[in-house]
């Protein structure tokens, strides 16, 4: 199914760093129209959060009594991956659609360290094992269609379980899980290359560019190159594209040399101003053009 396109990812892919409409899915929704787009990045999450959500690594749950009741809620004990973590605040509140054990339901965060889950239809109780998996409607019900994939921008050198530094492992293995997931539901990933943060020469430029390579290495094909820096030409395009006008400084060719994204196109640390928003859903329509699936 090529007619949407869900977005997973954080901030980023939320499009943190300016407003509406001019941030990172309001510009792909319109690049790949009339395919629709559907995002669900949420700030802050790692890795291990945002491929939990979409469903290709396990999201495993226990309850009371390792019993869903017949109706009604039942607490949830103890998780495996904190999905409901928002902008670095864990188990904010939400909610997420999906099945426990096979058990259609909702689980649910109040926002206050409350965590529940909630068959949708009446039925026997049910004894399950510590640890079942809960598997999200989002990803499962949607893993037959363009998942954009763009993951590590929290995490690009860090363990996400113990915290180590100078590890890119999980992130390739999380990223892969989700690839996996989307290939065997019938659909098309598209991964997206990890990029480093302001200023020019921190150690994060280390990391990402070996996490670069090895999605490039191992996601071939399916994978889109956001860590190199823009274009004269894809600059010009923004231009056009926001309808205002952004010229590279003196500073910014400084960083482009250095193969960086330069320091004008970001809003802070981490996120884009609109330009550098625009780039980053142009490069993704353009590499679904080259592979034929938009003109």
């Amino acid at each position: 199914d090529i007619t949407s396109i869900y977005a997973w990812g954080d901030s980023r892919t939320a499009g943190a760093g300016d407003s509406l409409p001019y941030r990172f899915p309001e510009f792909l929704a319109t690049l790949v129209s009339p395919m629709t787009s559907v995002n669900k990045g949420i700030g802050g999450q790692t890795s291990i959060m945002i491929a939990a959500r979409q469903g290709g690594w396990p999201l495993l749950l226990s309850v009371t009594s390792d019993t869903i009741p017949a109706s009604g809620a039942v607490t949830v004990t103890a998780y495996s991956t904190d999905v409901f973590n928002s902008s670095g605040t864990p188990l904010t509140a939400g909610s997420h659609v999906g099945t426990l054990a096979g058990i259609a339901g909702t689980y649910t965060s109040d926002g206050a360290g409350g965590l529940t889950f909630t068959r949708t239809t009446a039925g026997s109780a049910t004894v399950i094992k510590k640890y079942s998996p809960f598997i999200p409607d989002a990803g499962s019900t949607n893993r037959n269609k363009i998942n954009f994939i763009c993951v590590g921008t929290n995490n690009a050198g860090t363990d996400n379980i113990t915290g180590a530094v100078g590890s890119t492992y999980d992130n390739v293995r999380y990223c892969k899980a989700m690839v996996d997931y989307v290939l065997t539901g019938g659909g098309l990933p598209i991964v997206a290359g990890v990029i480093d943060n302001v200023p020019t020469g921190t150690a994060n430029t280390v990391d990402c560019a070996a996490l670069n390579n090895q999605y490039k290495s191992i996601f071939g094909r399916y994978y889109v190159d956001f860590f190199r820096p823009p274009t004269a030409e894809e600059l010009a395009t923004a231009n056009t594209g926001v309808g205002s006008t952004y010229t590279f400084t003196a500073n910014d060719n400084i960083d482009i040399a250095a193969g960086k994204w330069p320091r004008g196109l970001y809003a802070d640390s981490v996120h884009f101003l609109r330009h550098g928003q625009y780039i980053q859903a142009l490069r993704v329509q353009r590499h679904l053009i080259r592979l034929g699936i938009i003109t």
